[in-house]
């Protein structure tokens, strides 16, 4: 019986994983930016196929996303006037990780907002 309702589902194309995951990919990356590693993870949680979410997410925005999951809370950081780099780095980087950004990507990232919100700082604090 269940069967037969899935398949019928399928056949109406009211069930969709291919649509279900772009879709869901798209809504993250407006709203809730997050790494393709958390999003395959999500959709994987939500019973989408482990080939469909290989095939339908790449990792080819992760730079881009991240920088701008990470600026919002970048700004919130720089307003504290003893924020040092290795503290930043340390909080910016654990955020963007938990996000699903992979190590290296976090670290470009947390480097290249460093430098756009306290250029007067310069590489000399980056420990």
């Amino acid at each position: 019986m269940i069967d037969a309702v899935l398949e019928r589902l399928g056949r109406l194309e009211l069930i969709d994983d291919h649509a279900f995951a772009s879709f869901w990919a798209e809504n993250r990356e407006q709203f809730s930016p997050r790494g393709a590693r958390a999003i395959k993870n999500e959709l994987r949680m939500k019973g989408v196929e482990r080939e469909v979410v290989d095939e339908m997410i790449s990792d080819e925005k992760d730079e881009e996303l991240a920088l701008r999951a990470g600026r919002k809370k970048a700004l919130s950081l720089v307003h504290n006037p003893t924020m040092d780099f290795v503290t930043f780095r340390a909080r910016l980087g654990s955020f963007l990780q938990r996000r699903g950004f992979g190590y290296e990507i976090a670290t470009r990232t947390v480097k290249a907002l460093w430098k756009e919100l306290k250029p007067e700082d310069g590489e000399e604090d980056q420990g």
